[in-house]
């Protein structure tokens, strides 16, 4: 992969490496003092285990408002993730080393924790307001391990319906805005920052009882704003539609 290699944590991969003999030094130390490289040596690759525990609640209220929320903390043993090294594989030759991507067990346990919240709100005249909001975040991750939890610290949904209006309330619509925070993400091709990301959608709806059928002209991400989901993906720009619907009940 590049100038690095990606390995498992099976034994027979790290011996094939020479890695068991020679292992490889954590990736950013590996240019300092030779006295102070402390190396990464083989660990057997236990199995990853959680215990969560998850609190929610849920209501409707006066018939009109539907509110769901939730809470939840987590906590890994043998957390798995990746740790780069840089191997020296000619004791003469101070510039002859590789990088290798290994696979290792967090010594640390990984905790991670979240929240969300979400409304929908009926209204008169078959109006409807929808929002949500959530959070998810890790912590404890050791220093030189790359956990690949790639979760925005927060992202947030509101939108504004109406199920029919205008003559024979045949029309309708449908308007979500759409969020997300910064992340730093982790991969094993490519990491880097991801810019918060802010779309609209949006989608027009006419009915046709007599074929009990609908029309729909829509767009996702309605102002063509381009962002990317992951380093290394393409970016998503807007895609616009129109749909017919039959047999609607």
């Amino acid at each position: 992969m590049g100038s690095g290699t990606l390995i498992g944590g099976n034994r027979a991969i790290w011996e094939a490496y020479d890695l068991i003999n020679n292992p490889g030094y954590s990736a950013p130390e590996f240019i300092a003092d030779p006295s102070n490289r402390v190396p990464v040596n083989y660990k057997e690759i236990k199995p990853e285990s959680v215990t969560s525990y998850e609190l929610g609640y849920k209501a409707l209220i006066a018939k009109k408002l539907l509110l769901d929320a939730y809470v939840y903390t987590a906590e890994y043993e043998n957390f798995i993730g990746r740790r780069d090294v840089v191997q020296f594989y000619d004791s003469e030759d101070p510039t002859a080393y590789r990088g290798i991507s290994v696979v290792v067990n967090s010594d640390a346990q990984v905790k991670t924790f979240g929240w969300g919240l979400s409304l929908d709100w009926r209204l008169p005249s078959n109006f409807a307001v929808n929002g949500n909001i959530s959070s998810d975040q890790i912590q404890d991750v050791p220093d030189n391990f790359r956990s690949s939890f790639n979760s925005p610290k927060l992202r947030t949904l509101l939108g504004l319906s109406n199920s029919g209006f205008g003559p024979r309330n045949l029309f309708g619509f449908n308007l979500n805005w759409r969020w997300q925070d910064k992340v730093d993400f982790e991969g094993d091709f490519a990491s880097g920052h991801l810019n918060p990301i802010h779309v609209v959608d949006l989608a027009l709806m006419y009915k046709l009882p007599e074929i009990r059928s609908q029309l729909k002209l829509g767009a996702n991400n309605l102002f063509n704003q381009y962002y990317t989901n992951a380093i290394g993906n393409p970016s998503i720009g807007g895609l616009y539609y129109l749909a017919f619907t039959y047999n609607l009940q």
